[in-house]
């Protein structure tokens, strides 16, 4: 079974631990940044609910450089899974 433990939720939406995490925690790990309701693509979402999003996310990435001694002095790769979806009704 592969549930996220959320870390935390406000107006922005969640930040989720994943089960499976892509990276080793020896790496910096990663979380997931959901925006506040499901959405095919960012531009969906309210321009309020964009903002909060967007900043929830520029704080989360903020807390891991900050805690996190594997990532001090480097940077994040921020990566939007949906860049990377395909719609399954659309033709090949």
């Amino acid at each position: 079974m592969n549930i996220h433990t959320t870390l935390i939720r406000c107006a922005g939406g969640t930040v989720d631990l994943p089960a499976l995490p892509m990276n080793h925690r020896s790496d910096g790990g990663h979380v997931l940044v959901h925006p506040p309701r499901p959405v095919w693509e960012r531009s969906e979402l309210t321009p309020q609910e964009l903002a909060h999003w967007s900043c929830l996310v520029a704080a989360t990435g903020r807390a891991m450089l900050d805690t996190l001694p594997q990532l001090a002095g480097g940077c994040l790769n921020y990566w939007e899974a949906g860049n990377n979806a395909l719609n399954p009704l659309a033709h090949p």
